[in-house]
């Protein structure tokens, strides 16, 4: 496993849970942003997630960029409320 899809060794299952849950909540949304403390396998999680999807044939786009790198209305959104 490791070798097919970046598998990181996590004896306690705390990856495969994270991904389970990143599973869950796509199914709801289009869209999440992950957030955590250093180590905690966010990197790990989507690459895990994506390349499992990949070797299943599902089309998988992800997007990896720095919030510093763009303003907070053009990573949230915004509502204008003259055109609103």
């Amino acid at each position: 496993m490791q070798t097919d899809y970046g598998y990181t060794h996590d004896p306690d299952g705390y990856l495969l849970l994270k991904i389970t849950q990143l599973i869950e909540l796509l199914g709801i949304r289009h869209c999440v942003f992950l957030m955590g403390n250093p180590g905690s396998f966010k990197s790990a999680m989507w690459k895990v997630l994506k390349n499992a999807k990949t070797r299943r044939g599902e089309k998988t786009t992800t997007v990896d960029f720095s919030p510093k790198a763009i303003s907070t209305n053009e990573l949230y959104g915004f509502v204008n409320m003259q055109t609103r």
